[in-house]
């Protein structure tokens, strides 16, 4: 698997600053190393890593049970621990106008002080929570394809299944998925060809021993847990929909929501985390985060 790392050095490893500035429209050679991807990859140290400098997530697993793990920090910050460091926060948008720019000065500068950093989220290898959406039932799929842009950090799945359309006939399906750059949002959206049938979301709490039971509200279209970390770092992880959904079960370890013939030929999904580190009333900066405007790349 590539680097964890997974930015714009990635992208643009192999390329010459100097030689940069002959090309036409540089962005079409950072699109050139796109990260294709045509098995499933069912393990999240395999999955595609998404971040904005902020948040991360690794997303993996099959069209019958897609899975995001959800980070309290971006793995891939590579800013000193403190937050004292003048080394901003570089999100996908800032690198595509840079590109689109043609500023190779800020991009290089960005690059070379990024080397030798150490991660400034160093607790954001224990996850705040897990995402689940699969469909409900028996299902199968095939011409699977899945592609990374490096330009936008977009994640586009495509592949062809009978199992969560209606009428039950061989249908097209695209998920896209990214972390928006200007808000610690996770966006996840399907699309089909035909309407879409029953889909189980579930929201499960850390895998960490010792942790207290966790909270989960339900209230339309919104899911929310909440928990204590033992960092002593109160949690609220938001999930939300424009769809209005049911709750499907609920332990002390998940809650699962299910959305009931949907009616629709697509379903978004949003994800976003809040801590008491962070803001005051985590509950609050979910639902503020939450209730913004579309998410832009």
């Amino acid at each position: 698997m590539p680097a964890l790392n997974l930015d714009y050095r990635t992208a643009t490893r192999s390329l010459d600053w100097r030689k940069l500035n002959t090309i036409e429209d540089p962005r079409e050679v950072i699109a050139r190393h796109d990260w294709k991807i045509e098995e499933p990859q069912l393990n999240w140290l395999e999955g595609v890593p998404l971040g904005n400098g902020d948040m991360a997530s690794m997303y993996f697993g099959a069209p019958n049970r897609m899975m995001w793990l959800i980070n309290k920090g971006d793995l891939w910050d590579h800013r000193v621990p403190g937050g004292d460091s003048n080394l901003p926060q570089v999100p996908f948008r800032q690198i595509s106008n840079w590109i689109a720019e043609k500023d190779w000065k800020s991009i290089n500068k960005i690059e070379e002080r990024g080397k030798n950093l150490t991660p400034r989220h160093y607790l954001s290898f224990q996850p705040a929570a897990w995402v689940i959406l699969e469909p409900i039932g028996e299902s199968s799929f095939s011409n699977y394809k899945q592609s990374h842009s490096m330009l936008t950090g977009e994640v586009t799945t495509n592949w062809t299944s009978d199992f969560m359309a209606s009428p039950l006939a061989p249908t097209k399906y695209e998920l896209q998925t990214f972390l928006a750059a200007d808000q610690n949002v996770l966006r996840i959206r399907i699309e089909a060809d035909r309407p879409l049938r029953n889909i189980r979301a579930r929201l499960l709490r850390p895998h960490l021993q010792h942790l207290p039971d966790p909270i989960f509200r339900h209230r339309g279209t919104l899911l929310e847990l909440q928990y204590t970390f033992p960092d002593n770092l109160f949690y609220v992880v938001g999930l939300e929909s424009d769809i209005p959904s049911r709750l499907g079960s609920q332990d002390n370890t998940e809650a699962s929501i299910i959305f009931d013939d949907l009616d629709d030929t697509s379903l978004e999904v949003r994800v976003v985390v809040a801590c008491s580190e962070t803001t005051s009333s985590p509950e609050d900066r979910v639902r503020a985060t939450l209730n913004v405007e579309k998410p832009q790349r």
